[in-house]
């Protein structure tokens, strides 16, 4: 009778975490790959050197146990603890919402528009604020590209909070050696700010996605915090919260770049109808196609009324 052999080599051990994973994810061999370089304390492309050499017994144990919980749909970024976002290496936890690559459209947009001859003012620093910062994954990213920028960030999770303190250290070489700086915040909204004058860019990845969808990935919706995903019935309740606090916010001209859900853009594109002081301009499109982020101008000439407040709290669509 023919026994089959334990696995013993990197190799072998691999293979093994491929066909465990092969039923859950989609991913397998990358899981498998990011997580056995994990154990092994090397870089994913080294395990092709490593792979005949017999895997220690204490790795053995932390590999099996973190395919264990990728089975259990665990997220690879928070059973490795960082993730990649942009140029930059991030710490994530289950307290904070894992930074996905459609986010680096509001990077896109946002560089596009400091690059922008006259947006700014030469001779003072960018004022920039973000609602909902999380791992503090785009005011980072911004600061790696730019320079004279002052950012405040206002969250309302405390986990999320830390965890954008504890990204914020091994990153100050972006901060005041470039003039830049981020300022976290813990609140419910942005309110506050309005008193500390006007802003050139509100930027955001905020929750949008409707309470009950069904179509969420059971990896998001059992691991990811709640509080950085759903926004309402619709979906729409913390778009509502960011054009109404451009109104009060943005000085003339002033943007707001925000992402959006797949399929949320005429919903978004009627929002907008209803307030005369902003101006649709654009929605960028993600790599699969899908309108992802918004950006709309603060028209200069005009000054908001509480009948546009009114309306957007009273709106649904």
């Amino acid at each position: 009778m023919k026994t089959s052999i334990p696995p013993r080599s990197v190799r072998d051990w691999r293979d093994w975490g491929i066909n465990k994973l092969k039923f859950c994810s989609d991913t397998a061999w990358l899981d498998t790959a990011l997580l056995l370089a994990f154990v092994r304390d090397c870089k994913r492309a080294d395990l092709l050197r490593y792979e005949s050499e017999p895997l220690p017994e204490p790795q053995v144990l932390q590999f099996k146990k973190l395919i264990g919980q990728r089975t259990e749909g665990c997220p690879v970024a928070y059973l490795l603890g960082t993730q990649d976002f942009w140029s930059l290496t991030l710490h994530v936890s289950p307290g904070v919402l894992i930074p996905r690559p459609e986010t680096e459209g509001v990077v896109d947009a946002a560089l596009h528009m400091i690059r922008q001859p006259g947006f700014g003012n030469p001779d003072t620093p960018l004022r920039i604020v973000e609602f909902g910062t999380g791992s503090a994954a785009i005011p980072l990213a911004l600061c790696s590209e730019a320079t004279d920028l002052r950012i405040v960030t206002v969250e309302k999770s405390v986990d999320a909070l830390l965890i954008a303190k504890q990204n914020l250290h091994p990153h100050d070489t972006l901060l005041a050696p470039r003039n830049n700086s981020i300022m976290l915040v813990e609140g419910d909204g942005l309110g506050m700010l309005a008193e500390e004058g006007e802003w050139d860019l509100l930027v955001s990845n905020p929750p949008y996605v409707a309470e009950g969808d069904d179509t969420l990935a059971p990896g998001v919706r059992c691991f990811e915090p709640e509080l950085a995903l759903f926004a309402g019935v619709d979906g729409l309740d913390c778009i509502r919260l960011l054009l109404k606090e451009s109104l009060r916010l943005l000085r003339p001209e002033g943007r707001l770049i925000c992402e959006i859900g797949a399929g949320q853009g005429e919903a978004v594109r009627v929002l907008l109808t209803e307030i005369p002081e902003l101006e649709f301009e654009v929605l960028h499109r993600d790599l699969q196609g899908h309108e992802r982020v918004l950006q709309v101008r603060r028209l200069a000439g005009m000054v908001h009324s509480c009948d546009s407040v009114e309306t957007l709290r009273g709106l649904q669509i």
